[in-house]
């Protein structure tokens, strides 16, 4: 049973993350950009 869960879990949280993953560099991306436009 909590092996099931954890799986579910797993499931559930990978795109998440993956969702945030992407979000993060975006935001990462874009900073750097600024950077270089205001160097």
């Amino acid at each position: 049973m909590h092996r099931y869960l954890q799986l579910v879990i797993g499931v559930f949280t990978a795109p998440v993350a993956a969702d945030w993953i992407r979000k993060i560099n975006q935001i990462s991306a874009i900073n750097s950009w600024i950077d270089a436009y205001h160097a």
